[in-house]
């Protein structure tokens, strides 16, 4: 027979958890977040709230502010699809062009970029792909990142890119436009700890440990992003953006 107290603390678990996912308390949370800053300056951090506490009405996102869809657009026009390249560009933070060990220069035979904007240890470095994994039909768009450090056709918004990142998939519709598909979650990493969720590296400790705790309730549920962008949109998005 279990512990009484055990008893207890499940059902006030249970109790909790039902409270916090009910579609009233969720109908009270969506109009509390309906305000400029969770719908224009921070969305992320709203569907990260939703998805925390029982997630959104219906399980799936159809539409995006128009702001964000022409970041969409300009990723896919940058060709922000990384699965289709033979190389690409990755961040180094830690840059230092001598190896501390060996005293060789670590970049000698590699091709690096690095602007006065960046602080002096980073360095942006090209690294060539296996041609095995190279997919040249993938769906797969990133709006994290330039696919070349010297192309200013495209600059990352947070907005966005903290919100969906890598789209799973933005595919023809058949009818000139696109839609794009996402899932919301929280994907695990090796490198987890309770207070530092890789996937969660942005939001930092505090992002961890509300996730945690969701996750202990048994609240936090994922959900799609299923957004059409019409042929009209795409072209509209597309002005004064050079196709790669």
């Amino acid at each position: 027979m279990s512990n009484p107290f055990d008893q207890a603390r499940l059902r006030a678990k249970e109790w909790l958890a039902n409270k916090i996912t009910s579609s009233e308390t969720m109908a009270v949370r969506d109009r509390l977040l309906d305000n400029d800053y969770f719908n224009n300056k921070a969305p992320h951090a709203k569907r990260f709230i939703q998805y925390l506490t029982g997630g959104v009405e219906g399980d799936v996102i159809t539409e995006l502010p128009s702001e964000l869809k022409q970041k969409v657009v300009e990723a896919h026009n940058n060709n922000n699809y990384l699965e289709r390249h033979n190389e690409l560009w990755a961040w180094r933070p830690d840059g230092h062009v001598m190896d501390s060990a060996t005293g060789e220069n670590k970049y000698a035979n590699k091709e690096t970029y690095w602007t006065s904007d960046m602080g002096v240890n980073e360095r942006m470095e090209k690294f060539a792909l296996n041609p095995s994994t190279v997919k040249p039909d993938s769906t797969r768009l990133n709006t994290y990142t330039q696919i070349r450090p010297t192309d200013e056709d495209y600059q990352a918004d947070p907005r966005i890119n903290l919100q969906v990142g890598d789209i799973d998939s933005f595919e023809p519709d058949g009818k000139g436009g696109y839609v794009l598909k996402d899932l919301w979650t929280v994907t695990p990493d090796s490198t987890d700890t309770f207070m530092n969720v890789y996937d969660l590296n942005e939001g930092g400790w505090p992002a961890s440990l509300l996730y945690r705790g969701a996750e202990a309730l048994g609240t936090n549920k994922p959900f799609s992003y299923e957004v059409p962008f019409s042929a009209e949109e795409m072209k509209k998005y597309s002005k004064n953006v050079t196709s790669k």
